[in-house]
């Protein structure tokens, strides 16, 4: 079920739902959903549990009207306000000593916290929830805190524990089917390799996140995947491309009126343009990249946006002015303690020096960039990322391998399994003397009529569970199960001089089971069996 599909089904029960208690968790519930796709209708049931806790007498309700207050001052970049009322939120549950609603508020106040630059506080609250979340072996929350880890130390340019802790991740999600959470580890991973040049496995990445996206219909998603393919047609030098895939991914912002997003993408529509020769259009959307980054609270953000038009400025020959932004966004990497673009700003300050004729301080600059660049994607983080990647791959087809072998183990005899696996591609053996034995339940058809299809399936798993470990005792191989039908043969894949007295010994206590068990309601079952010897 879709996220959109369980929210309908949330407000469903929300308009039936009088108790106060009731309408409170459904609320919870509901918010909680809305922090996976952001949506204006979310104000309105924050509101209505920040009012309706205090009647509950519940500190649970209230530390949650509390943090959903604040997630709705995240949203409206209102960070202070937000970081203070998270904060009163993690306090209260610790006091009650409820490690998952830990885990979930440490995490969203460490995305305040790296929202506002503030790395190592935000690591430390990711820490917090890692923790919690270990504590009672919450998947979802363990997933999450690994992604945003990894996305503080992509932006820290710490780029093999960036992948480290994506991949992490992305097993974890992978484990439980989190298939919106697959999609954004996969973005994630693509914007590392990106980073380090590895642009095929990026595009892969970014591919297989969109399609997930798509599927999904995750707006969120979609806008982020369709955004990154951008990014790399811009790289190949597919221009209209790029400047396609950016403004789809702009309104899809816009219309979502998510600001950090929305900045990145009219900083790359500035990039592109200027590409284009639209000089003019291209100072526009890279100062509106600016501004929106400054709205957002973005400090990250507005570094970027400021370094990318430092370098428009410089290459319409305003190198004071170039220089200004340039150092304006080094003071701010500075502050946050980033090195993601940091590289790209030293060396537009370089270049602009030594256009100026200012070759002392051009050299300066240059050395600061290469020092660097060579910190971020200098060979040993090369290096590092690609052990990590190949690592991944391994366990990645180790998991499909195990999964393929357990599926053979479960349907088919092991050895001719085995053989399978192997890579035997045709398997035809004859077997001279076999005993087959086969059975079905009398009167299935209408004892099927008259009960629900789980108690049916739970009655033949009851009955089938124990005739297989019969077959186990007496040496038997299952065939095959069809309905109410049961089939073993002794004597295949492996001869039997016995095969007829195995083969009748199970019979014998496949009638003795039978005769025992009962339905819920007392009543017996028979059943019809026969051998063949042959």
């Amino acid at each position: 079920m879709s996220v959109q599909q369980t929210i309908k089904l949330k407000q469903a029960e929300l308009l039936q739902a009088a108790d106060p208690p009731v309408r409170c968790q459904l609320l919870v519930d509901l918010l909680e959903l809305y922090i996976k796709i952001p949506s204006p209708d979310s104000e309105a049931y924050m509101q209505e549990l920040k009012e309706l806790a205090p009647v509950t007498s519940n500190d649970r309700f209230k530390g949650w009207a509390l943090f959903y207050e604040g997630i709705e001052h995240r949203q409206h970049s209102q960070m202070p306000a937000a970081i203070n009322l998270i904060t009163q939120a993690l306090d209260l549950f610790k006091q009650l000593g409820d490690d998952n609603s830990e885990a979930m508020v440490a995490l969203n106040l460490g995305i305040c916290y790296r929202n506002i630059g503030k790395y190592n506080e935000a690591l430390s609250y990711y820490n917090q929830a890692l923790e919690h979340a270990a504590n009672t072996n919450n998947k979802s929350l363990l997933s999450s805190a690994h992604n945003n880890s990894g996305n503080v130390y992509m932006l820290n340019g710490n780029y093999a524990a960036a992948l480290h802790s994506q991949l992490s991740a992305l097993r974890i999600r992978r484990e439980i089917d989190d298939k919106p959470g697959m999609a954004a580890s996969l973005r994630n991973i693509g914007n590392l390799f990106f980073k380090q040049k590895h642009h095929a496995q990026a595009l892969q990445n970014y591919q297989e996140s969109l399609q997930l996206s798509t599927e999904l219909n995750d707006v969120m998603g979609i806008a982020a995947s369709t955004y990154n393919l951008g990014v790399i047609f811009d790289r190949n030098g597919e221009m209209e491309h790029a400047l396609e895939s950016y403004l789809r991914a702009y309104h899809l912002y816009k219309q979502l009126n998510v600001l950090g997003p929305l900045a990145i993408v009219m900083n790359s529509l500035g990039i592109i343009h200027k590409k284009l020769g639209k000089q003019e259009e291209a100072g526009k959307w890279s100062t509106e990249a600016i501004t929106t980054s400054i709205k957002a609270g973005d400090r990250h953000g507005e570094g970027f946006a400021r370094t990318y038009h430092a370098q428009l400025l410089k290459e319409q020959g305003l190198y004071a002015k170039a220089i200004a932004e340039a150092e304006a966004a080094v003071a701010i990497y500075q502050e946050i303690g980033s090195k993601d673009n940091l590289n790209t700003a030293y060396l537009v300050i370089s270049e602009a020096y030594e256009a100026l004729g200012n070759t002392a301080k051009a050299l300066q600059a240059y050395k600061a960039f290469h020092q660097t660049d060579a910190e971020v994607l200098g060979k040993d983080a090369s290096e590092r990322l690609t052990q990590l990647n190949f690592q991944h791959e391994m366990e990645r087809k180790e998991a499909v391998h195990k999964a393929t072998e357990d599926m053979l183990h479960n349907i088919l005899p092991v050895p001719i399994a085995n053989r399978i696996l192997r890579g035997d591609k045709q398997i035809a053996d004859m077997f001279e003397q076999v005993s087959v034995f086969f059975c079905d339940i009398a009167g299935f058809t209408k004892l099927s009529q008259n009960i629900a299809p789980t108690e049916l399936v739970n009655i033949l798993n009851d009955i089938f569970s124990e005739f297989d470990r019969l077959a186990v005792k007496h040496g038997l191989e299952k065939i095959k199960t069809i309905g109410d039908s049961y089939m073993a043969v002794a004597g295949i894949p492996s001869p039997l001089h016995d095969h007829a007295e195995r083969a009748a010994a199970f019979a014998l206590d496949v009638l003795a089971c039978m005769q025992q068990y009962r339905l819920n309601t007392g009543r017996a079952l028979e059943i019809r069996a026969g051998l063949h010897c042959g």
